[in-house]
């Protein structure tokens, strides 16, 4: 006859195995987790860092491309205000300094219509210098568009299709021949 068998022993053997196992499995998964996590840390650090070193590439680029675009703002700008210079400086044209001064000036028929308002007055006049003459008496004939007037220069005369502004004193003291002719008397 056989023996019978413990299986009380042959159980606590199983357990015995099958507890040792679980151990070995439970280590090698732990150490399997604690390698994911080590992966999963040197991963993320060097993706942080990626990130972190393509954000600042971008941050660069952009303050790169607003610092371009001021730049080209100031040119542009600065062109502006050079052309706008030049052109009040050098190119200013006759109309442009005739629509100036009309705004602080009285138009030349307004005085001659009443000349003994304005007799003996400072007056200020534009226009364009038609004729201008240098025979020991300076003087120039003015004409603003809505009538002549003589300048007695104590300067230099302006030249002919010059716009100028003049003030000076207004009177009717100059004849020329029988013609009595109104005069301004620059300062």
């Amino acid at each position: 006859m056989t023996e019978p068998r413990d299986f009380e022993k042959d159980i606590k053997k199983v357990i015995q195995e099958h507890t040792s196992k679980m151990q070995t499995l439970e280590q090698e998964t732990n150490a399997l987790l604690e390698k994911a996590k080590e992966d999963f840390s040197i991963q993320f650090q060097r993706k942080t860092k990626e990130d972190f070193l393509e954000q600042n590439k971008k941050e660069k680029k952009l303050k790169l491309k607003k610092s371009e675009k001021m730049k080209k703002l100031f040119f542009i700008l600065f062109v502006i205000i050079g052309v706008i210079f030049v052109y009040f400086k050098f190119i200013r044209t006759n109309e442009t300094k005739a629509i100036e001064y009309s705004l602080t000036t009285t138009s030349i028929a307004k005085i001659i219509a009443d000349p003994r308002d304005y007799e003996n007055k400072e007056v200020s006049v534009h226009g364009t210098v038609e004729t201008s003459f240098n025979l020991g008496v300076k003087y120039y004939v003015l004409n603003d568009g809505t009538g002549t007037i003589y300048v007695i220069a104590e300067k230099a005369v302006p030249k002919v299709g010059e716009v100028v502004k003049v003030t000076g004193k207004f009177n009717q003291r100059l004849k020329i021949g029988n013609l009595q002719v109104e005069t301004i008397t620059e300062k």
